[in-house]
């Protein structure tokens, strides 16, 4: 993978996906140094493509919680300056399903490391896939039950 593929990756993240103008406020909440779970470098990139998009950038590093309701203060309070904040944290996992009082967008980003930044999943236009998701609803819908396999171990139905 190159560092162009990651900066695409982000770049789609960003615009697509969430929207970010020249001007706008992203919040980057990051794991706490101690934790493991998200590759450093990979928050790091997409820091740099929101500055290199003309966003004014803040970092916060949460502690996890053990419970969803227990949001800390200083996060709920950096959201509600925010026009955007975007979740590189099991915390995002944690609070998603809770309402939180800040105004601007919220997104969970599960791209844990550079390689899943700069891979073709994360490079696919967020509109695309967002067609795509209605086309597959619309043709699910008329159905009373359906049922998806997969040979990776995907069994669902509804």
């Amino acid at each position: 993978m190159t560092s162009s593929e990651a900066l695409e990756g982000a770049r789609n993240l960003l615009v697509s996906c969430i929207g970010v103008c020249d001007g706008q406020s992203v919040l980057m909440v990051r794991e706490a140094p101690d934790t493991s779970y998200y590759d450093e470098l990979a928050t790091l990139i997409v820091e740099d493509a929101a500055k290199a998009l003309g966003a004014k950038v803040d970092t916060i590093c949460p502690a996890l919680v053990e419970d969803s309701r227990d949001v800390p203060e200083a996060l709920l309070e950096a959201m509600t300056e925010a026009d955007h904040t975007l979740f590189f944290s099991q915390i995002g996992d944690q609070v998603r399903f809770v309402e939180l009082d800040a105004q601007g967008s919220k997104t969970m980003c599960y791209g844990l490391n550079v390689d899943y930044l700069s891979s073709p999943m994360c490079r696919v236009p967020h509109a695309l896939m967002c067609d795509i998701q209605q086309r597959l609803v619309e043709a699910l819908s008329p159905g009373c039950r359906w049922h998806m396999t997969c040979g990776l171990g995907t069994d669902a139905t509804g």
